[in-house]
């Protein structure tokens, strides 16, 4: 049975003398080009990678798995005692989340993404709903991160059906809402109309929710809130981001594993107030090993 959040609590975890062994941003050019990330108080790592393995065309999905997950934990452990946080399971979220929104009233789910297309999948996979993926994302830079259609088809998706959304009662679905502009994009796409709209994730900070409603939203739900303040106060970051050569898009066409972007990793992992993110990337790339060794990253056929 899965650990509560609250029973799953940060211990610090020390190398003593050892180096640093970590890949530096000095030999991946297009990491300078990242803003500082400030160390969080409240850290939440959500397990969507156990799930993405296990539905991969492979016999062996839950043997890695198993490997695996026990490092999720040593993972977790790596952050500052003076943080908190936590590991979930995606599972867990979304029993969560479709507990709060089984019983609204709506037509059609239009969800964010890859990561939202999952979550509509997850939660509606037993019911006669309509889903329509919107390829929507942040693509980062130093300076800002832009919100931006990944491919003309989604663009046109929501220009060919704006009359049609325009009387539609619409779930807009993804599995994080951070700061809220992705969720400020799509709704400045989406026509005004008598149709009610209404935003879900699996889990957001409590600051943005309070910027987003009612002002873009009627309601917005998260399966979990973190709270205060989405960076400084609350941060979340999905495991398979982690790992996944496409996790962080640059926008200068490059893309990266999370793990690989140092000073976010001393910043997630708490470095300045004790904790050891050279322990963390050390732990990172015996995951990424165990993947790669198992072609988790190169095979992409999903059930």
């Amino acid at each position: 049975m899965e650990k509560s959040l609250s029973a799953i609590r940060c211990v610090n975890l020390r190398l003593q003398n050892n180096p640093r062994l970590g890949l530096s941003l000095s030999t991946i050019s297009p990491m300078s080009k990242l803003s500082k990330m400030p160390t969080p108080q409240n850290l939440l790592i959500v397990d969507d990678l156990s799930r993405y393995i296990l539905k991969l065309k492979r016999a062996d999905g839950a043997a890695v798995v198993e490997i695996i997950k026990p490092k999720f934990t040593d993972l977790i452990a790596c952050a500052s005692t003076k943080q908190s946080a936590s590991l979930v399971s995606f599972e867990r979220l979304a029993a969560d989340l479709l507990a709060k929104i089984s019983q609204l009233n709506f037509d059609i789910i239009l969800a964010v993404g890859n990561a939202g297309n999952d979550v509509a999948t997850e939660l509606f996979r037993r019911a006669d709903k309509k889903i329509l993926q919107l390829d929507v994302g942040r693509v980062f830079s130093k300076d800002k991160v832009a919100i931006q259609f990944f491919n003309k088809q989604s663009k046109e998706l929501l220009s060919n059906k704006l009359e049609f959304l325009k009387q539609k009662n619409l779930l807009i679905l993804d599995d994080t809402v951070f700061s809220g502009e992705t969720l400020k994009f799509i709704a400045k796409q989406l026509p005004p109309g008598p149709g009610s709209v209404v935003a879900a994730a699996l889990n957001g900070i409590e600051a943005t929710r309070r910027n987003l409603v009612p002002d873009v939203f009627q309601t917005i739900i998260f399966g979990f809130e973190l709270p205060g303040l989405p960076k400084e106060q609350s941060n979340t970051i999905n495991l398979r981001d982690f790992f996944d050569p496409n996790g962080l898009r640059l926008d200068d066409g490059h893309s990266v594993a999370l793990y690989k972007v140092d000073q976010w990793m001393q910043a997630w992992f708490g470095d300045a107030v004790g904790g050891n993110s050279t322990e963390a990337i050390r732990i990172c790339k015996e995951i990424e090993a165990i993947l790669n060794a198992n072609g988790v990253f190169v095979n992409r056929d999903l059930v």
